[in-house]
């Protein structure tokens, strides 16, 4: 087998990350008062009763370390071995300082999202309800869980949440009613509301809200039929408009404000892998939908964290090929049906965004007014 050749500069650079290590071995020992590791489960378990603002401080600046870390060897090794880093494709930028907060993390896309983080070295902090979820299963991570603190939350209290919520880059809001989680008045709308004050207040980055397609089309027979869930719909439209009222009035009072939110309405949801930026389409108007895994959900939401022409965005989301104005999207999920592109072409709204980078597709968004 032959040996790949190593560029002096980039073994000059892993001389330099190497020296690096001893440093964030040392603070986490430093650390270790608040910070109990416990195998390749999840890393940190702070109930966010108990959180400290020193605690989150402290957590934050040892999470970047490793991130940082992580994210520069992970870097330098993948070209030289041939290594496929997972998000090659899809990376829009180098993200600075700061962990990203999930909440909901319990759930099947706030999982995703969580997973999405890990993939890109970034640290996340993974905000759930509880440790058992709405379908009795236990909260459990793959991947690096050294990146991730868990932390017990309710999005109802929010109180539970502001401390471990400082020193934030941003928030993912992947929350939704369920049977033990709270009906959607009180997670989908108060629950959302609630942690965009908690944003707002401490000028965190970006918000990023998973909401719903046809959300804002209560004609449409999508919202007519998920409404019958205890008025989900509703709550969730009414929760996007209150959240986005209280963005731009926070900026009319104080114009250094530099928060923004995102966004993201997506079809019907499978459980498939992820198939890519150049797999997906959005769109804004909320006239189409179609079919997307929860994976690229995940990964929509935080490359949306790192892109300026996403922010103040209301999307919705969807693979290319399944595309269908709402009216007909309903059978077409549910039948698993495909869109042909004449079809696509007789159906175009004028504004489709699609691209085979993130830049690209977020490229042209237009701001809410």
């Amino acid at each position: 087998m032959k040996t790949p050749r190593v560029a002096p500069r980039i073994l000059a650079a892993l001389l330099m990350l190497m020296t690096m290590v001893p440093e964030c071995v040392s603070f986490m020992l430093r650390s270790s008062t608040y910070i109990r590791p416990s195998g390749r489960g999840p890393l940190v378990c702070q109930r966010a009763r108990d959180a400290r603002a020193s605690l989150a401080v402290i957590t934050m600046v040892s999470e970047n370390r490793r991130g940082m870390l992580k994210g520069a060897i992970s870097s330098l090794l993948a070209p030289v071995f041939g290594l496929s880093t997972s998000v090659s494709e899809s990376m829009a930028a180098v993200p600075t300082g700061g962990s990203v907060a999930v909440v909901g993390a319990g759930g099947g896309t706030g999982k995703e999202c969580v997973d999405a983080l890990i993939r890109r070295g970034i640290p996340v902090r993974a905000i759930i309800r509880a440790k058992t979820n709405s379908k009795g299963k236990d909260f459990v991570l793959e991947g690096d869980s050294s990146l991730v603190s868990e932390i017990v939350g309710d999005i109802t209290a929010p109180d539970t949440l502001r401390d471990p919520l400082k020193g934030c880059k941003a928030l993912i809001f992947a929350a939704s009613a369920s049977k033990k989680g709270g009906d959607p008045q009180k997670v989908d709308y108060q629950g959302l509301l609630n942690c965009a004050q908690l944003c707002i207040d401490q000028n965190i980055e970006r918000l990023v809200v998973v909401s719903s397609g046809a959300v804002s089309r209560p004609d449409s027979a999508v919202y007519k039929f998920l409404n019958l869930f205890g008025s989900i719909m509703y709550w969730k439209i009414q929760g996007e408009n209150e959240m986005k009222s209280m963005y731009k009035a926070a900026k009319a009072k104080n114009p250094s404000f530099s928060g923004s939110y995102t966004i993201v309405r997506p079809g019907g949801l499978t459980e498939g892998p992820s198939l890519g930026v150049s797999s997906i389409e959005l769109n804004q108007g909320d006239t189409k939908s179609g079919r997307i895994a929860r994976a690229d959900v995940a990964e929509i939401c935080v490359e949306s964290i790192f892109s300026k022409d996403a922010a103040d965005t209301t999307f919705e989301c969807y693979y290319k090929d399944t595309a269908k104005p709402l009216e007909g999207v309903g059978l077409s999920n549910l039948f698993k049906k495909k869109t042909s592109d004449t079809e696509a072409q007789s159906n175009l709204t004028g504004k489709e965004r699609q691209g085979d980078s993130w830049p690209k597709l977020f490229s042209g968004l237009e701001k809410d007014v």
